[in-house]
């Protein structure tokens, strides 16, 4: 699918709506959840094609995880992601500089780089002040 304007259509848009309205960075399984709310009749299957449809399209994006479904984000500015091992909570870390020089790395070494999916792991902030006490 090319990337540009793709047809709207009340359950995209409602999917779209439950994206860019997380700050959790939803799985599919709980956009569907949230979906189902709104659109009792709409199917696991329409929530996965209109997310692939919605990536490609780059209104949002798709992070692989590494064990675990695929989550979202509605993040589309330059950034990587920490994955908490206290709650296993997905935040956005700045990342603009590393992008930067990850891409300028693999020109000198004759690569084009389209896309960086960056995950740090660590413990979150709220985590850490919990395992002090």
């Amino acid at each position: 699918m090319a990337n540009g304007p793709i047809r709207a259509t009340k359950q995209r848009q409602v999917i779209l709506d439950i994206v860019l309205s997380s700050m959790d960075h939803p799985s599919s399984d709980v956009i569907y959840e949230r979906a189902v709310k709104i659109l009792p009749n709409i199917s696991l299957g329409t929530v996965y094609r209109n997310l692939a449809q919605l990536v490609a399209a780059k209104q949002i994006r798709q992070i692989s995880m590494p064990s675990g479904p695929d989550r979202y984000d509605c993040n589309m500015e330059a950034h990587s992601h920490l994955i908490c091992s206290g709650c296993n909570e997905i935040y956005d870390l700045p990342a603009a500089g590393i992008f930067d020089k990850i891409k300028q790395d693999a020109a000198a070494e004759g690569y084009e780089v389209n896309s960086i999916n960056l995950l740090n792991y660590g413990i979150c902030p709220a985590c850490r002040r919990k395992a002090r006490h």
